[in-house]
């Protein structure tokens, strides 16, 4: 069953669900859902399927990203798993215990594979995703399994009535696809538009109960139907979905159904060779990939080539200034932002995250860091803003072809609209919100970016980051990576992408890792509370950095690492207070 948990019902204002499932069991969804778990029949699959035309997934993309959102915007066990631990080390450089306090290991497991790998934002869902490759399927077969099991599993952050952004490598072409299947404005959509629940008047109450058995026999349709893209946009269910709409007098009609599709970029955005021949790669704004890979970029200048040689872990625990920097580092990263928006409807946002990319910027960027913070104004556009995004669930996969995928889904806030289909039991995402709003904002706050304001048709901007990491000269995946949590997903993913790559942390270290994370203009960096107190009170007295304790969820990685021996290293981060744990073989 899914549990909401008393802190998902503390940070949602409009859905205080607690301890809340589902009627039905998870063996029953996974058999309405068309993954039967049977572990005695599953096979490895042959040795000579080695190869994957991209016809072929870019069709089971389109049609899985079809099935797996309605993107028009409205209101553990393991198989043949050869090792999980929970407290691995690369340590090689003696002991890390000096002047600091830092936290144990998490209980979070370290999966170790051979062939492929699964993590996501619930431990049965990777399970999902890791029979779906023993069977036969590739990555992006298993990611869309994944999808539809979350949806179920952790139903107040991601599902069918939400979209999705995803970065897919492909071994065989040795190129990355980006794929936008991000939440649209309705062709009626105006900024000033407002809604609430039509059957109450008011929001839901902490302690009721959400049932799902009409959302089991959707998905059952589903999986079921002849076409199951014609039923969902322009058949039985698009008129069920557009008469609940008109009922309830809103502005989705069936033709802004039929209308959607999701923008496919075979030519994504992507870094200049760095360490040797690396590249990220990661889908052009609405995402904010653009801006994590410049924290990864800048980090790496500013740590890869300059740490302690006899020791590189002193300056990791022992230094303040690698904890400084981050943070300027993040400052100057964040302060794009909100130049950024859908290149759809903003060319400039698609030259400036090709900009942010080079790496002649990011030495820009690292040359003009000082020792001391500065005022908001030196580090870049401290006039406008873009509002703070929540939620999401992320899904990385390595498959036993060399493929990976990674991927983010989201219905913005805690269960999305707090709406649900009374006739087809998907919860509506509030995607409006993550736009921006002219006058919008209250006396003393700074103006919300212009180019994030809605128009029909737009997408909003999003903290997603999904993104994969392989070698320029042999095309091999290096790294498959993405985060849930709002504003704090690009963070999160560059502290860990800089602590696997210069100071040779396990992936699951560099997740267990405390948070940093500074939301510009705002001139304060929320800390995770588990950062040393010794340490932060350094950061204020030394170099002059505003610091508060960090409120609400932190960015939470899955982060699949696959190391020179072509070792697969899969970790799901032990800030998902869900039964998490990898999948693979």
């Amino acid at each position: 069953m899914a549990v909401i948990s008393d802190d998902q019902v503390s940070k949602n204002k409009f859905a205080k669900f607690r301890k809340a499932c589902f009627a039905k069991s998870s063996a029953q969804y996974y058999i309405e859902m068309g993954f039967r778990k049977d572990v005695s029949s599953v096979f490895l699959v042959p040795a000579n399927q080695n190869t994957v035309e991209i016809n072929r997934l870019i069709t089971n993309v389109i049609i899985g990203i079809l099935l797996v959102l309605f993107s028009t915007v409205v209101v553990t066990v393991f198989f043949v798993a050869p090792s999980l631990n929970p407290n691995p080390s690369n340590n090689t450089w003696g002991d890390r215990s000096g002047r600091y306090d830092w936290p144990p290991p998490s209980n979070s497991l370290l999966g170790r594979f051979e062939k492929a790998a699964i993590t996501c934002d619930h431990g049965r869902c990777s399970e999902v995703g890791r029979d779906i490759m023993i069977k036969g399927g590739n990555a992006i077969d298993a990611a869309i399994a994944a999808l539809f099991c979350l949806g179920v599993t952790n139903p107040q952050s991601s599902g069918i009535g939400g979209g999705f952004i995803m970065t897919f490598y492909n071994q065989t072409s040795k190129t990355c696809i980006a794929i936008d299947a991000r939440e649209t404005a309705p062709r009626a959509a105006t900024w000033d538009i407002n809604w609430m629940n039509p059957e109450t008047g008011s929001v839901y109450k902490s302690g009721e109960i959400l049932k799902q058995p009409t959302l089991a026999n959707t998905l059952e349709t589903i999986a079921n139907a002849e076409d199951p893209v014609e039923l969902f946009y322009k058949g039985e269910m698009a008129d069920i979905i557009a008469a609940e709409f008109a009922e309830n007098e809103a502005i989705i009609t069936k033709a802004d159904l039929k209308k959607y599709k999701p923008r496919i970029y075979h030519t994504p955005l992507k870094t200049t060779p760095f360490l040797d021949g690396l590249i990220m790669c990661g889908p052009p704004p609405p995402s904010s990939f653009a801006i994590t890979q410049s924290i990864v970029q800048v980090g790496i200048k500013n740590y890869c080539n300059h740490t302690i040689e006899d020791n590189p872990w002193d300056l990791l625990y022992n230094d303040p200034y690698y904890y400084h920097f981050l943070i300027e580092t993040q400052k100057f990263a964040n302060s794009h932002r909100s130049l950024l928006g859908d290149i759809a409807f903003v060319p400039k946002a698609w030259r400036m995250a090709q900009n942010l990319a080079t790496d002649d910027y990011s030495e820009w960027i690292y040359l003009r860091q000082k020792i001391k913070a500065q005022k908001a104004d030196y580090y870049g556009d401290y006039n406008s803003t873009v509002a703070k995004d929540h939620g999401t669930s992320h899904v990385s996969v390595v498959d036993p072809f060399g493929n990976g995928v990674s991927v983010t889904s989201t219905i913005n806030h805690w269960f999305g609209a707090s709406v649900q289909s009374s006739k087809l039991g998907i919860v509506w995402n509030n995607e409006m919100d993550a736009f921006s709003k002219p006058n919008y904002s209250k006396k003393d706050e700074i103006p919300q970016s212009r180019q994030n304001y809605i128009q029909p048709g737009k997408r909003p901007m999003a903290s997603m980051s999904p993104m994969v990491m392989y070698s320029n000269e042999t095309g091999k995946l290096v790294m498959v990576i993405g985060a849930s949590g709002g504003n704090k997903i690009v963070s999160s993913i560059g502290k860990t992408i800089v602590r696997v790559l210069c100071f040779n942390e396990t992936i699951k270290e560099a997740i267990d890792a405390p948070n940093l994370h500074s939301h510009f203009p705002e001139d304060v960096t929320e800390y995770e509370k588990t950062m040393p107190a010794e340490l932060i009170q350094t950061l204020i007295d030394r170099n002059l950095q505003k610091m508060k304790p960090s409120t609400g969820f932190e960015g939470i990685v899955q982060g699949i690492y696959i190391d020179e021996d072509d070792v697969i290293w899969a970790n799901g981060d032990f800030r998902r207070r869900t039964n998490m744990s990898p999948g693979g073989f």
